[in-house]
């Protein structure tokens, strides 16, 4: 008999861990408290618009196929996928735009109009962080350390070392540009995942690495056919999806996970597997306080959060043309991205805009764009700051 694992939750790790585990012979039952799946990583359609909620920007689309591939699919009869180019258009308060391409010889043109210096050093960044990026793919992104044994060896300290990591990004970047509109197109997107440039490890400038050599892509239809691909998917291989179900409690007996609670009803499994926020399931699912180890509800409320955002979904009534990324900067964006992390909502913010409907007109009405604004703000655990509707 296959051995039935619980998932909570049908984000997309959620769904990528059923994919791989139907994929493997368990049997999988994923419950979902919403009404679709994708968790972050879904969709809001109104009037005629599709707008994707969440992440936005496709990198490495190797990864994003290899889930497909790994179940015995075709990924491109899942997430038909393009190139974007150039793959977004970078604004300075000076007025100053520029558009990075992945397309080298189209981009060397645009970095010498700096200076030649300039780009010199720009290759050594990128030919820096590449060696950097195999180490950590090797020795840490495509590995699992499940005993603190498996990551306290010579070899793994060997290759933190490497590394490089105690210096921050913006420092890093720093080292090989002097040109300050060249160290920010460099070190923003450690926004991607709420940390600042400023203090977030250099490791993080492996991300516009990958976007200039891997290049950015677009899935068609939009993100969220991630989601729905994967839905599919996991369907497709006998899974089980159990949406508008809230698990209350993630049942532990002697140490050892028995199943999940939804209102009354208990139901039983060989194995649990979260995929709720880690912060969520210690303090929440987790209901005895001898199980949360470590993690008591103190802790919990302890720990530090990534900065946050405020975003809008504009559907527009004509189009424009632009490019589907964009970024623009504050003036002062060291103090903009200070203000992120100290519970200021800034005056003068940088922001970033994703209009879709430059590559795929089908997300809205004939004649009509969407353009999804995204302005980076403190966290709510910053609270100090009242978020009614004048200050939105």
């Amino acid at each position: 008999m296959k051995k039935k694992i619980i998932i909570i939750g049908a984000g997309t790790a959620g769904l990528a861990c059923g994919i791989r585990l139907q994929t493997l012979g368990f049997q999988c039952e994923i419950y979902e408290k919403n009404d679709q799946v994708g968790g972050r990583m879904y969709q809001i359609r109104e009037k005629g618009f599709s707008f994707d909620v969440g992440p936005t920007i496709v990198l490495m689309p190797k990864m994003y196929q290899e889930l497909f591939r790994f179940s015995g699919a075709n990924p491109d009869d899942y997430i038909p996928m393009t190139l974007l180019e150039p793959m977004n258009t970078i604004h300075y308060p000076d007025g100053y735009s520029f558009s990075i391409s992945s397309n080298l010889p189209k981009f060397i043109g645009q970095l010498e109009s700096f200076s030649e210096e300039e780009t010199a050093g720009y290759l050594r960044y990128l030919s820096d962080v590449y060696k950097r990026y195999i180490i950590a793919k090797e020795a840490f992104l495509e590995k699992s350390y499940r005993r603190p044994r498996d990551f306290y060896h010579f070899k793994t300290l060997h290759a933190l070392f490497k590394l490089r990591t105690l210096n921050n990004a913006y420092s890093s970047i720093s080292s090989f540009v002097e040109e300050d509109k060249l160290r920010k197109a460099l070190s923003f997107q450690t926004l991607y995942i709420g940390i600042s440039p400023f203090s977030g490890p250099s490791i993080y400038t492996i991300i516009p690495m990958i976007e200039l050599l891997y290049g950015v892509h677009y899935i068609k239809g939009g993100m969220y056919q991630m989601a729905k691909a994967m839905e599919r998917r996991f369907i497709e291989l006998g899974g089980h999806l159990h949406l508008n179900q809230t698990v209350d409690e993630i049942v532990i007996d002697k140490g050892v996970a028995k199943g999940i609670r939804i209102d009354d009803r208990f139901i039983e499994g060989d194995a649990v597997l979260s995929n709720a926020d880690f912060p969520w399931t210690m303090k929440h699912l987790i209901k005895n306080k001898k199980d949360k180890g470590k993690y008591t509800d103190r802790k919990i409320d302890k720990m530090e959060y990534s900065s946050s955002s405020l975003i809008m979904y504009l559907g527009l009534n004509k189009k424009y043309s632009t490019t589907v990324h964009q970024i623009h900067f504050a003036h002062d964006f060291k103090k903009n991205i200070e203000e992120l992390f100290i519970g200021v909502v800034p005056e003068d913010p940088s922001f970033y805009l994703y209009s879709p409907t430059q590559i795929d007109p089908d997300l809205a009405p004939q004649d009509h764009e969407i353009l999804y604004v995204l302005v980076p703000v403190p966290s709510l655990h910053q609270n100090n700051i009242q978020w009614d509707e004048t200050l939105v």
